[in-house]
């Protein structure tokens, strides 16, 4: 995943739709963690490949590093090279490379090849016992406590949902309808079903 995660073609994908959020969304993702390059970074490694940062004429992302001594950055800005910028110029802006933080935040829909990044949610670390539950409901992804949390304890859930697992899709499906019949929410009464563990 490091190798992808550094690939061009991933960090230009990444930035193109940095490029169309707005500026509070691209903030809030560019402040999540990259568990690939956190360690390069912490030694002062900042102005590497896939690094985000602005400068006086934009904001963009790090091709290339030309010569140490020199410190020429080649960038990306608003779709155009630009060669030869001093690092003076330069205020890294991202917690790691664009590449890094996609694919360590990632969350993958449940269906196709389709991966995306939540501000709340790709948060969250996984815990073998979670005490919460992430759910799809109308579209929208929530986070239901499947046990009390206290206010100072960390919220985890698993990066496995076991009630939305492809194995409980005909007893999802008898849940659902009983719902509807009952008329109930039918996601609500999955996610209490799977607070109760009935769902191994």
């Amino acid at each position: 995943n490091a190798r992808v995660a550094a690939d061009d073609r991933v960090v230009s994908a990444v930035a193109a739709a940095l490029d169309d959020l707005s500026p509070e969304l691209r903030r809030e993702f560019l402040e999540l963690s990259d568990s690939f390059s956190n360690a390069d970074l912490q030694h002062g490694m900042v102005l590497r490949p896939g690094v985000w940062v602005s400068t006086p004429f934009g904001e963009g992302y790090v091709v290339a590093e030309e010569a140490k001594a020199t410190c020429g950055i080649t960038l990306r800005v608003a779709g155009r090279l630009v060669r030869g910028v001093e690092c003076q110029l330069l205020e890294v802006r991202s917690a790691g490379t664009l590449g890094g933080i996609f694919f360590t935040n990632a969350v993958g829909a449940s269906t196709g090849d389709v991966f995306h990044v939540y501000p709340i949610i790709s948060r969250l670390n996984h815990s073998c016992r979670p005490n919460a539950v992430v759910a799809k409901k109308r579209e929208r992804l929530e986070i239901y406590a499947v046990e009390d949390i206290a206010p100072s304890e960390e919220v985890r859930i698993s990066y496995m949902q076991d009630y939305d697992a492809d194995k409980h899709s005909e007893l999802r499906a008898q849940i659902c309808h009983a719902a509807l019949g009952a008329q109930l929410d039918p996601e609500a009464l999955l996610i209490g079903l799977f607070r109760q563990k009935l769902f191994v």
